[in-house]
């Protein structure tokens, strides 16, 4: 009842925002981009090539936001904001002639009817796994809000009518059925990466293009692809972005310069270079399955040990603690557990729910794991234990700017920054 309530209240907002911000996402082509892991760096990653060809894109992520004047920190910490907030911002882009949105939706927002009245020009789709279920109470839920997206932008008839899926989500099939235009990205699809080639810092490889854009300006075509940021996963965010512009029509050349000028996005597979013989990346991953992703890709780049810092947050889904802590003892040499945001519940808690997974992989505490409530010690301690050709990597908390403890106590937080102190600290 609560929750239904909550929608309503938003859904409401979301009507008034709308009527008095003149409903300025009608003036934009909006492309949505939905999925449990991937949202930011895909929707930054379209952005950038949408800008590479001349068109001012108006970008809102998890990380921040751009409505053509300027990129500015999202402090809010919510990837689709409150309907007054946003429409507020949408209206500034309009204001600015911002030809795009390129806006990170999220099954909350879909489910609370947040972006009511928003034409979606093109839905895409990186991947869905079990997450926010404290929320949706099922996966099946979850699912459908996420779907929900692919359905509106399929009734949108002023629009392409074209959904981007990952062919290798294996609910791809869920996401298809919803929209006229459905076009894939990923084995067995349209569009694939062939030729890849990683190092702990680029990745290359050829995107070969198998079906001609909905515009008819892209053919068959293979585009070389120098991508600033590791991982098989970002391959697929690449993969998601290029198959976007392909559909929009953007030129080849303006595909390879956008995501080749892409120096990194922030908190998503970040490289640290403080001038260490050892690799620090920093990472927004908080759910099993992105812990999967991100340690087995960095266990093949690692010449050394890999040693993972993280924590879970409090007050959100319970059951991906012991997951999180099966993966990381899969993977990892050495983890420190440390704090994310507790909130209400005690952070000694939440650490004894990740420490099962570890134990249950047969890791004993102070051999292959350690605990360090404080997240800034913890950072130390995991440099100090780096030697050359071992990697760091710090997972969870991304490039949020502040740690929330309990009674709503706020503390500012830079894992970037951390982690340099760190290495300077460690050189001393």
């Amino acid at each position: 009842m609560i929750e239904k309530l909550k929608a309503t209240k938003h859904y409401l907002e979301a009507g008034v925002a709308q009527t008095v911000n003149g409903f300025p996402a009608r003036k934009m082509k909006v492309i949505a981009v939905t999925g449990t892991d991937g949202k930011t760096t895909t929707s930054t990653m379209i952005s950038a090539i949408l800008r590479a060809n001349g068109h001012k894109t108006a970008l809102l992520t998890t990380v921040s936001f751009d409505v053509g004047e300027g990129e500015k920190a999202n402090e809010t910490r919510m990837t689709t904001l409150q309907p007054s907030k946003l429409f507020s911002l949408l209206k500034k882009a309009k204001e600015n002639n911002c030809e795009y949105l390129v806006l990170e939706v999220t099954s909350h927002a879909m489910a609370q009817r947040r972006l009511w009245g928003v034409p979606f020009y093109m839905a895409v789709f990186t991947n869905i796994t079990p997450e926010h279920l404290d929320y949706h109470k099922t996966f099946a839920n979850y699912l459908s809000a996420k779907v929900r997206l692919f359905e509106l932008t399929n009734k949108n008839k002023s629009g392409l009518r074209v959904g981007v899926i990952n062919r290798k989500d294996k609910h791809y099939k869920d996401f298809s059925a919803a929209i006229k235009n459905p076009i894939f990205y990923g084995q067995g699809g349209d569009v694939t990466a062939v030729n890849i080639h990683s190092s702990h810092k680029l990745t290359k490889f050829d995107a070969k293009i198998g079906k001609k854009g909905k515009t008819g300006k892209t053919g068959k075509i293979t585009i070389p692809i120098t991508l600033q940021l590791l991982g098989g996963f970002n391959t697929d965010n690449a993969l998601a972005a290029i198959t976007a512009a392909n559909q929009l029509g953007i030129p080849a050349e303006a595909i390879e310069k956008g995501i080749a000028g892409l120096e990194a996005v922030a908190g998503r597979m970040q490289y640290v270079d403080a001038g260490q013989d050892f690799g620090i990346i920093v990472d927004f991953a908080h759910t099993p399955e992105a812990f999967s992703k991100v340690l087995s890709e960095l266990r093949q780049i690692c010449k050394g040990k890999l040693i993972a810092v993280f924590g879970c947050p409090g007050e959100r889904d319970k059951s991906k603690r012991p997951r999180q802590g099966e993966e990381a003892a899969k993977y990892c040499d050495l983890v420190v557990l440390t704090e994310d945001d507790p909130r209400s519940e005690k952070n000694s808690d939440i650490i004894a729910q990740i420490e099962t997974g570890l134990t249950a992989k047969g890791k004993k505490q102070d051999k292959d794991y350690f605990i360090e409530p404080d997240r800034k010690k913890a950072v130390d301690f995991a440099v100090s234990k780096a030697k050359k050709g071992d990697m760091v990597v710090l997972l969870s908390k991304g490039d949020e700017k502040s740690i929330i403890l309990n009674d709503g106590i706020i503390k500012p937080w830079d894992e970037i920054k951390a982690a340099k102190q760190a290495v300077a600290k460690k050189s001393n």
